[in-house]
């Protein structure tokens, strides 16, 4: 009886610690855990942040951290604290009574467009393309120049192109365009993509704008991608594009 009393009594004690510890940390935190020390370092804490966090400065997230790991673990000299908020979070130590960060990670590794990318990098893209159905068919080259955009997520460029129809000599067609297209990069080295584009193409007896819907994949490398494209048009024209697309500048 003694015994169930005692449990009773250390169960209630903790329960009441941790509630008022948790009442004493900072608003932008939601829950906290305590892990024992180690060998290598003093107590690690894990601090569950809310929405109010992600705001923040580096200098004011500091400060908030000392405060929840002084109103949770006080008279502690070395110490691990991880923060994490929707399977992102930061790594920060503790020392000399001062939060410093020293790591961040996150859980989302599918993205449409992987962050481990560069964002806002400029791009230049040279391919050469087949084009079929219309009154026509046709072979020749593009090059693009333009920027990815929110984070990888899309890329915007301007485009020239010189096509020639087969078996029509001195038939070449030079069109300016403006390619849009959403990127969903699933790993490292792959992903696809999907666009819109329209192409002006002016000739001495006749000009035409042209609306166009891609797709196509892309084979990431050092430096650039490997591009293969399919384009879709009005009357049934479809083109299959093959190039390189090379970073022009690597943050």
């Amino acid at each position: 009886m003694k015994k169930i009393i005692l449990s009773f009594f250390i169960t209630f004690v903790l329960h009441a610690s941790d509630s008022m510890a948790l009442e004493n940390i900072p608003s932008e935190f939601e829950s906290f855990r305590i892990y024992p020390h180690t060998n290598q370092v003093g107590v690690g804490v894990y601090l569950k942040a809310g929405k109010k966090y992600t705001g923040l400065s580096t200098q004011a997230k500091a400060q908030i951290i000392e405060k929840a790991y002084n109103a949770v673990v006080p008279d502690k000299s070395k110490n691990i604290i991880a923060v994490e908020l929707n399977g992102e979070g930061e790594v920060w130590i503790l020392e000399n009574s001062k939060a410093l960060k020293i790591d961040f990670w996150s859980d989302k590794t599918m993205y449409l467009s992987k962050p481990t990318r560069k964002t806002g990098r400029w791009f230049g893209y040279l391919g050469g393309q087949i084009m079929s159905g219309g009154d026509f068919p046709a072979r020749g080259w593009t090059a693009r120049i333009g920027t990815t955009l929110l984070k990888n997520k899309y890329d915007a460029a301007l485009s020239l192109s010189r096509n020639a129809f087969a078996d029509i000599e001195d038939s070449g067609i030079t069109s300016i365009g403006l390619t849009c297209r959403r990127l969903f990069q699933y790993t490292e080295h792959a992903g696809l993509n999907i666009g819109v584009q329209a192409d002006y193409a002016r000739s001495e007896s006749a000009s035409e704008t042209t609306p166009l819907i891609s797709g196509g994949i892309n084979i990431y490398l050092p430096g650039g991608s490997f591009d293969v494209t399919m384009t879709f048009g009005e009357q049934g024209r479809s083109s299959l594009m093959l190039g390189y697309t090379i970073f022009i500048n690597r943050q």
